[in-house]
């Protein structure tokens, strides 16, 4: 918000920190199959489903007041579940593996009810693509 007060003026800003933590919980299904008979690469496909509550920090920094009326944490929940396809490469040792990755997630909570007594509620859309790379060392003594 801009003020003007005479040939000066002044910008409000409002501070938020977002401390964000996402847990998803799915049971899973995974597909692996090598290429070929002689192939050490192998095609990887996950399929899962399950909850995903997510908490959710805000703090605003405009006045001690206003910082003490803001509900500072926000917890949403709900269903999601994830699609995942990728390639790994295995040897003796350990796997090295490529992942591409669909998640939907569409988390919500309740927020009361309106003028009219009717419910109402946030909601948080968690959906997106993504890529998951790794090694995975096996057999090496670990």
């Amino acid at each position: 918000m801009r003020i003007r007060h005479g040939s000066i003026s002044f910008t409000d800003k409002q501070l938020e920190l977002d401390c964000t933590r996402i847990m998803s919980i799915l049971l899973q299904l995974s597909f692996e199959s090598k290429l070929d008979a002689a192939s050490t690469v192998f095609m990887r496909a996950f399929a899962g489903k399950g909850a995903a509550p997510k908490r959710v920090c805000k703090w605003s920094g405009i006045t001690k007041i206003i910082r003490d009326q803001i509900e500072r944490t926000r917890f949403f929940s709900g269903l999601g579940w994830q699609l995942t396809a990728g390639l790994q490469i295995t040897s003796r040792t350990g796997m090295v593996f490529v992942d591409a990755i669909y998640n939907h997630a569409l988390l919500s909570k309740s927020q009361g009810e309106s003028d009219l007594g009717l419910p109402t509620f946030r909601e948080i859309d968690l959906s997106g693509f993504g890529l998951r790379a790794g090694i995975n060392l096996i057999g090496i003594g670990m």
